[in-house]
């Protein structure tokens, strides 16, 4: 009796058991109803300062999408790496001529313009971190010198007819140390402040000789030190790429003057504008080609020619400070790392 009874129970739970696995196995033919998603509007707290400025209170409890796309802070996809930039070029220069060789007798040698000339450039900057709001960029011009010559030319001197004969020599060279600013960019456009340094220097040698057993010869040189304020704009269109930045730098202008022995100093204020125009080509990933014009203006600089005495004479009045430009085209390359 005692074994019929256990073998009955032991049928009665294996049976229990595959039923239970044949209505496991069986799918789902209906889902249950979807509840009703929660009205969850964050309410302000009108007690907290973000809510009286029409701002709700962030609930940790909630999940909010931003209301527009997320600004893209590097359009270009630029990385870590185009942090720092350096450029070499090559100029092609012209600077003003030389005023006027006050010669006897009412004879003016005027104008004379060196030709011209080779000149080289190397700019270098980098960004001080990877959000490129702030940059320092140093820059340096040297133009090689420049010799004009004229002459002889008859005139009738003290001892009667004689003859002349003129030469002029000039050098120029700059460097800059800016800081940029960024105050605008997107895909296309850019706009930087600029703010900074600037030294020019203007070197001349004014020779005039005299039949040709007197001459005399004049020198003068000119150190410019100011702080200049501009604006740099970039208009970026696929591969290319237009520069565009003025500054004007106020500052003093340093002239020194030395003809037969007699030297003159002067200091004098002085303003130096400068244009800059260049246009780029991308060439690799991390390069780029570029052609430009550049253009500065020295309201103020010592000139050789000026007063220049022809015989060994004292100058007749202090010598004057005139005006003086360059002008060059340019063309280089512009490494990124």
């Amino acid at each position: 009796m005692r074994l019929r009874t256990m073998a009955a129970v032991f049928l009665c739970t294996a049976i229990g058991q595959i039923a239970d696995a044949q209505e496991v196995s069986e799918s789902p033919t209906q889902l249950p109803p979807l509840l009703q998603v929660p009205d969850c509007t964050p309410i302000p707290n009108r007690n907290s300062q973000r809510s009286k400025r029409g701002v709700p209170d962030y609930d940790r409890s909630l999940i909010y999408l931003p209301e527009t796309l997320p600004a893209d802070d590097d359009p270009e996809g630029e990385c870590a790496a185009d942090r720092y930039w350096i450029a070499p070029a090559i100029y092609y220069g012209w600077t003003a001529p030389s005023t006027s060789f006050r010669l006897p007798n009412s004879f003016v040698n005027d104008g004379l313009a060196p030709p011209a000339r080779i000149g080289y450039g190397l700019t270098a900057g980098g960004w001080f971190s990877d959000e490129r709001k702030n940059a320092l960029e140093l820059g340096g011009l040297y133009l090689s010198q420049g010799v004009a010559r004229t002459g002889p030319i008859a005139f009738v001197g003290p001892n009667g007819m004689t003859t002349a004969n003129s030469e002029f020599r000039e050098q120029y060279l700059t460097a800059t140390a800016m800081l940029r600013r960024r105050l605008f960019r997107d895909e296309q456009f850019e706009f930087d402040l600029l703010l900074g340094y600037v030294y020019a220097r203007v070197g001349e040698v004014a020779t005039v000789a005299v039949d040709p057993n007197l001459a005399t010869v004049g020198r003068a040189r000119t150190n410019f030190h100011g702080r200049s304020l501009g604006f740099a704009g970039q208009y970026r269109y696929e591969e290319w790429t237009l520069n565009v930045s003025g500054t004007a730098a106020l500052g003093f202008s340093f002239g020194h003057w030395n003809a037969n022995g007699q030297n003159f100093d002067k200091r004098r204020f002085a303003v130096l504008p400068a244009v800059t125009m260049r246009l780029d080509r991308s060439i690799c990933e991390n390069g780029r080609a570029f052609v430009g014009y550049d253009f500065q203006y020295l309201s103020r600089a010592a000139r050789a020619a000026d007063n220049l005495p022809v015989f060994n004479g004292p100058m007749a009045v202090q010598p004057r400070q005139g005006e003086f430009w360059f002008q060059a085209l340019n063309a280089g390359v512009e490494v990124r790392f």
